[in-house]
This record gives structure tokens, sequence and C-alpha cells, in this order.
């Protein structure tokens, strides 16, 4: 039972300042479960604000409720659940097809096994997130979701199921995202990676392909003063995020006295990191490091604390110096800026829509540069299903990475600036030892992850080579294959 604990008193300035006393319902953990389709509730069915804690908690147990019955507020998304029950009505029409004209039996039974064994072993036993698995939305679920929450914590093994049983359960999740894909009720299948028989292992260096790193280093510029039209406080975090390499954690949990600038440089000290279970902590490595930059930045960012009153301890970004940056914003703005400046809007729907729930592409009227911060507010209101503004013709797709597809855009994330950083620092030869103690990471994995950017020493290669030519009969002389050859030639 969650209404009572979900219900919370709205503090924030805007509210306080008005000397209103509102409720709002927060649903963070089952939004993450994909059974709600919004992460705060803040007004009832009739847009009336809750004014009393009777009345949020209230409809908190309305919320619940439906959660229990299996369905959610507002508009129903496609669930696991309704992507099993579409695989077996294509195991059975696939059935009825092979019967036509001959009998079957060994077809009907393998079909009916296939059916029972779905639902006994990934129905009736797998959750994600502790969430049972059918209730969960489809559009939340990720390749890197199924291989953290299904087969990184061993549930396979824990259910007694022997190798050949783990390889028939890998076949079934594959099949049922396939038709899921196939009824397009996603646009891709998060388990296509998933390999039959021997879990995958992503190669270190699968995200960091110089080809592809080289042209979003490109688009940085462009980005950028995409970022200023869309939302000017976007620009100085991811700044920050590139041209220091440091983490989003990292980022959240800055505060004014971990930077000292000098004459000629910015050093931020970084020691500690904002965690998911919302307290600072250690950073990921637990290695504190020291990273630098140009006075500019430093400049920026102590005018950035003295504008909102930032003191010592107070964290930089956020909205009152102990609660961390809204990163889910931030990351919202630069995926929008990646696809403004390819000449598209990508905005999710409000809860005002009367259509469904998803992300709509949007070509726009004119380049991202020409807009003004107003126009563009104006316009996305429109295209969000507000009526602030005019709503233009659009695509509808579940995930950002669906609408990427569409117009064969490689949509980076905030972490890819980390990539980026590290990436750059080598290609311009910075040794690696300096690139692992800026990254605050160890040699050894940042020569995993970014090999391919080190420089091949010639000369050192040249002095190997020498020093073994020494030895026997190789040493300094032909190499007798080479020298039959001279001979054949001179013949």
């Amino acid at each position: 039972m969650f209404a009572e604990k979900a219900v919370k008193r709205d503090r924030s300035t805007r509210t306080e300042a008005r000397g209103l006393d509102r409720f709002y319902i927060d649903l963070s953990a089952q939004y993450k479960a994909g059974l709600v389709p919004s992460r705060f509730v803040r007004k009832d069915d009739g847009g009336n604000p809750f004014e009393t804690e009777t009345a949020a908690v209230a409809f908190a147990r309305k919320i619940e409720k439906s959660i229990h019955e299996g369905g959610t507020t507002g508009d129903r998304e496609k669930t696991f659940g309704d992507a099993v029950e579409a695989w077996v009505s294509w195991k059975r029409l696939s059935l009825a097809r092979a019967k036509v004209g001959r009998k079957n039996a060994t077809g009907e039974k393998n079909c009916n096994e296939a059916i029972a064994h779905v639902r006994n072993h990934i129905i009736g036993k797998w959750t994600l997130r502790d969430v049972a698995i059918e209730r969960v939305r489809l559009s939340t679920i990720t390749y890197a979701l199924l291989d953290d929450e299904l087969f990184g914590k061993g549930q396979a093994l824990e259910l007694g199921l022997a190798r050949e049983g783990v390889v028939k359960l890998l076949q079934k999740f594959r099949q049922i995202f396939e038709v899921a894909v196939d009824q397009r009720y996603i646009a891709t299948s998060p388990a296509q990676k998933i390999l039959l028989g021997k879990k995958q292992r992503r190669a270190p260096t699968a995200a960091i392909d110089p080809d592809v790193y080289g042209r979003f280093r490109d688009d940085i510029p462009a980005i950028l003063n995409a970022l200023e039209i869309i939302d000017q406080d976007s620009v100085l975090p991811v700044e920050v995020l590139l041209e220091t390499g440091i983490r989003g954690g990292e980022l959240d949990a800055l505060t004014l006295d971990q930077i000292k600038i000098t004459n000629l440089k910015t050093k931020v000290r970084i020691d500690s990191a904002w965690k998911t279970d919302r307290f600072v902590g250690t950073t990921k490595s637990t290695l504190a490091r020291d990273v630098v930059a140009d006075i500019e930045l430093g400049s920026a960012l102590t005018a950035r604390a003295v504008q909102h009153q930032r003191r010592g301890k107070d964290f930089i970004f956020g909205d009152d110096g102990v609660t961390p940056l809204n990163r889910t914003g931030l990351r919202r703005d630069f995926h929008q800026a990646q696809f403004a400046i390819r000449g598209w809007g990508f905005f999710g729907s409000s809860s005002t829509r009367t259509t469904a729930r998803g992300y709509r592409l949007v070509q726009l009227p004119k380049r991202i540069t020409e807009f003004t911060s107003e126009e563009w507010k104006k316009f996305a209101y429109g295209q969000a299903g507000l009526p602030k503004g005019e709503e233009r013709e659009g695509i509808c797709f579940p995930t950002i990475e669906a609408a990427a597809a569409h117009i064969r855009l490689n949509v980076f994330g905030l972490h890819k600036l980390r990539h980026l950083y590290a990436s750059q620092l080598l290609d311009s030869g910075v040794p690696l030892k300096r690139v692992a103690q800026r990254l605050g990471d160890l040699e050894t994995t940042v020569e995993g992850h970014y090999k391919h950017y080190l420089p091949e020493d010639d000369d050192a290669d040249l002095e190997d080579i020498a020093a073994i030519a020494a030895i026997g009969r190789r040493g300094g002389g032909v190499h007798p294959f080479n020298r039959g050859l001279m001979g054949a030639a001179v013949d």
C-alpha cells in the first residue's frame, strides 16, 4: 500500500510565495516500473489541485486500485502482457496455417508446450524492478534493463533452469518482442542484442566509434547554439560536461567550494557525486581528482552561483542549492537540440492532449537559429498539445530512439560528452596516464575503452624490431626468404 506514503506537501517556492496549501502524489517508483504515465500527480481527473491531504490520499488510493486491477490512469500503453497475448495469437495462427490439408499433432503439442513455457517461466515468475513483468509498459523496457534486471541477477539460475532451459527462455523473449514490433506496439526489439546460449558482453569500444564521435564533435557548436534558443539555462551545464568530462552525478553535486580560479586556469576538485538514493557520496570510481578548464568556464560558474545566491557547499545547479539539477530536463533539451539542428523538433505529449501519449516528430518551419526564445517556447507548447501554441502535423513514436532512427540520426546522451572529452584528449596526444587522472578512472579502464585513439609509437616499434633482429642468423643481414627472392630476380 503506497497511497499514504506517496502524498507529499508541495513546498515549491512558487506555491509558498503565493500562500497556497497544496499537495501532490509522488509516483516515482511506479513510474520507473512502467505502471503509471506520470512521475507526479498534482491534480485530480477534473483538473483541480489537491488542497487537502485527504483529497490527495483518496486519489492516490484510486490510482493504487487501478494498478492492482491491471490498468493505469490515463491512456493505457501496451504492456509486456499484451505482447505475450499477441505472441500466443501468432503461434496459434502459425499452427493453423501449417495444419491446412494435413494433420499436425506434433506441431500442436509443441505450440501448447511453448505457450505453457512462457506462462509458467516468464509471466509466472519474472519481474522487472520488482514488478510482475506482465504489467510493465513495453516502452520502458530496454536492452540494458533486460540485461541488468533479468540476466544480470541470475534469476534463471534461481529458477533452477538447466542450460537448455535458459536457451529456450531467451528464445521466447526474442520471439515475444519480435511479435510486439510486428504489431507496432514498439519500434525496436530490446532483446535483439541478446545472444542465445551465451550471454552477450558488449565490447568496451562498441560505443566509442571514432567516425561517429568525429561527427558528434563537429556538431557541438551548432548544438550549443540551438540550446541557447531552446533553454538558455541548459547551456552552462552542457559546457561543464563537455569541457571537464565529469559524470552526471558529479555535475549534480558541484559546489562553489570545489572551484578554484587562478590567473591561467580553472581547477575543479571532483570528490563527490549525487547518488540515485538521493544523497551525496563518493564518485563512481571512489577516486578524487582535479580537472582543469579555461578561466571563462570558472567565471561563468562563479557568476551563476552569485546570481542564484549560492554559497560554500550549496549546489551550483538546481533550484534552491539543496536539491540537485533536474537532469531529466537537461537531457530532454540536449536531445531536442540534436533534432533541431537537423530541422526537426521532438516533443513529448502533455497530459492535456486527447490523443495517445508518446512523442511527436515535427518538421521545423524554419532553422532553429532563426527562432527567438519566445517563438520557440510558443512553438513547443503547440506541439505538446497545449493551447498556448499552434499544433503542426507530426509523426508519433513511442521512444526517442525510434524517432531518431526515422530520420537516421545518431542521438547522443549527456554521458557521451564524457566519451567525447576523453577521445579528444587522446586524439590530441595527451598521455594516457593524464587522461585517466582527469577522468578519475584506472589506466587499464581508459585504455580498454579508447585504445583505438592511442597513437602508434613508430620509433619505439622500430627499436623493438632492431633489437630482435640482432638474434641469430637475421642479425645485420637480409632475411633468407628475401635473399631467395633477390636471387630469383637476378636469374
